[in-house]
């Protein structure tokens, strides 16, 4: 079987703005992933922050006449709350710093 040099040719040929288009295309890509890195990752450092902060409001009202349980449920429960999330957050924003734009 012989080839049809017109679909070589046509899968190779770059049109004449088509490289500066597609260059374009991809710097414009990788400024919403560094926007969705950056993004992330405050997000993280923000429930970070936020975890800290209520843990130390939990411990100032802890009162061991007051509540039954022990103060790490309230570790615990802040940090499901909390702590999960940002986690999550800073893998997502990793993901997105490594990901290869094509």
């Amino acid at each position: 079987m012989w080839h049809n040099p017109y679909c070589v040719k046509q899968k190779f040929f770059v049109y004449p703005g088509q490289y500066i288009k597609r260059n374009r295309m991809r710097g414009i890509a990788m400024k919403q992933f560094l926007k969705t890195n950056r993004f992330l990752s405050l997000l993280g450092i923000l429930l970070l922050i936020g975890f800290i902060i209520r843990l130390w409001a939990d411990y100032y009202k802890y009162s061991n006449s007051i509540t039954s349980e022990p103060f790490y449920v309230f570790v615990i429960g802040r940090s499901l709350e909390l702590l999960l999330p940002s986690i999550i957050c800073f893998i997502a924003a990793a993901y997105y710093k490594n990901k290869d734009i094509s």
